[in-house]
């Protein structure tokens, strides 16, 4: 089985030279399987390979010239400009005993990704079971290393043929991005030689907001339906109601595309979101109103150390005649998920039973038997008027001082109104303070996040029937 593997191998590269390619493979043919038998004691080896790019669809990227360097320090890095080590044909990252970061990295200055969903694979081999290490692919741009666009962990069997180590998908929003690949190697006098690393592209990413998505700032309402502001009249509010959808160690917008890299949340509203950015566009949904496909998730709480499923998340929007929708693609967080002391009541606060009739409590309280914990977190509600990509987190946009005033009044840095989002979550708990935690941490650290997915018609629906009107519409259905 092993031989025929390889041939499969070996025919694939031979086929490769003869007409375009159509993997990434770092190098311009497979290694031999066979490893290198002695690895020095103590030595540590980093392989870097080059990359070149093809504009077609399917797999866009394919590597040329694998380098082998002997180095004396954990990294070495090589990018298409350096063309002193083209003709070497072996990829290692071997540790000594003592040493748990050998790296690869590679670099492509010169070309870029298109915007689109990418799945990216490494594939590699090891000289005995249970060498493992990461695959990360970020940014990198003007000699700097960007934000990670995704990473996955690979565990190794020893074996005579390159396998799917591991694979991941990541977003790329913005067309023109270049990246870079970092393999490392974390298992003391682990030692491991890589096939390639493949990049896939997979699918498509909505394009960025144009003008015509979006009504003027000078407006409100959501085209062609663009209504003159007049002068401010009293609040309005709705009130969503979602079920749980699942507990995982996922979040979309701090941590995209690295799933299982962040403490625990529950998420609320549009179904099956994950750490890719992709799944936060749907239509089934968990809220009362169908209409509402947003997704909503805060870290999962925890008594006595055992996670508690929450029973409701209510979500109030609050607004005037003055607030604008929704910049399209609109996502933020609020709330500090490192926080060791107490929060503003004015972001995150606690409170007891379903009403508003508890004061704010910025410390878990006691609450009475039948009453139901809650957690309450408010968006910043306060926005820049500088229109993102989408995935982008819009929470810099909002400002440190990006609440109003109760009224709309927002200042001046920040000076555009949109809806105040505040969510209510609860539990049918009564605990004893002194157990309860969150996944971030401790129970100081309550944050949430915000994703706003909502069916454009039914939210401005909303919005104008409830908010504009100045009417308190409570819970609302479509």
């Amino acid at each position: 089985m092993a031989k025929q593997k390889k041939s499969a191998i070996k025919n694939k590269v031979n086929n490769s030279a003869k007409k375009k390619p159509t993997q990434l493979k770092f190098g311009n043919r497979i290694l031999s399987t066979k490893l290198l038998v002695f690895v020095a004691a103590f030595a540590l080896v980093g392989g870097f390979f080059l990359i070149r790019s093809f504009a077609a669809s399917g797999i866009v990227y394919t590597a040329a010239n694998i380098d082998s360097v002997n180095s004396v320090g954990a990294t070495v890095i090589v990018d298409n400009s350096n063309t002193s080590k083209k003709n070497t044909k072996v990829i290692r990252l071997a540790n000594s005993p003592s040493s748990t970061n050998s790296k690869a990295v590679l670099r492509n200055t010169q070309t870029s990704l298109d915007s689109g969903i990418y799945k990216t694979c490494l594939h590699a081999l090891a000289t005995s079971a249970g060498v493992s290490g990461k695959l990360e692919i970020t940014k990198f741009a003007n000699g700097v290393a960007g934000n990670s666009l995704g990473q996955g962990v690979y565990l190794l069997g020893s074996g005579s043929d390159y396998t799917n180590t591991v694979c991941f998908s990541f977003t790329n929003a913005v067309s023109g991005t270049t990246v870079q690949a970092i393999v490392t190697n974390t298992i003391a006098g682990g030692v491991i030689q890589i096939g390639n690393v493949s990049f896939q592209r997979t699918g498509s990413v909505p394009p960025s907001p144009v003008s015509s998505d979006y009504c003027p700032l000078d407006k409100v309402g959501i085209p062609p339906n663009c209504l003159n502001i007049g002068s401010k009249n009293s609040s309005g509010e709705f009130i969503i109601k979602c079920t749980p959808d699942h507990t995982a160690p996922d979040d979309p917008i701090v941590k995209p595309n690295q799933p299982g890299l962040s403490h625990s949340h529950d998420f609320y509203g549009l179904r099956g979101v994950t750490a890719d950015p992709s799944s936060l566009i749907g239509t089934n949904t968990t809220c009362e109103n169908r209409g509402d496909t947003a997704a909503y998730w805060h870290p999962t709480l925890l008594v006595n150390g055992s996670a508690v499923k929450a029973s409701l998340l209510r979500v109030y929007y609050q607004g005037t005649n003055q607030t604008h929708t929704f910049p399209p693609g609109f996502q933020a967080t609020a709330g500090n998920p490192k926080a060791t002391s107490p929060q503003s009541d004015t972001i995150a606060y606690w409170g007891c039973g379903s009403g508003s009739s508890h004061p704010k409590q910025t410390t878990v309280p006691q609450c009475a038997g039948g009453e139901a914990l809650t957690m309450h977190i408010k968006m910043n509600d306060c926005w820049s008027g500088r229109i993102l990509p989408p995935y982008t987190d819009y929470t810099s946009e909002l400002g440190s001082d990006g609440q109003s005033k109760g009224d709309g009044t927002c200042p001046a840095a920040t000076p555009y109104h949109i809806p105040a989002v505040i969510l209510d979550v609860e539990w049918p708990v009564t605990p004893n303070p002194s157990s309860v935690s969150l996944s971030c941490m401790s129970a100081d650290c309550a944050h949430g996040d915000f994703n706003f997915g909502w069916q454009p018609a039914a939210f401005e629906a909303d919005m104008s029937r409830c908010l504009r009107n100045a009417t308190n519409c409570g819970s609302v259905t479509n």
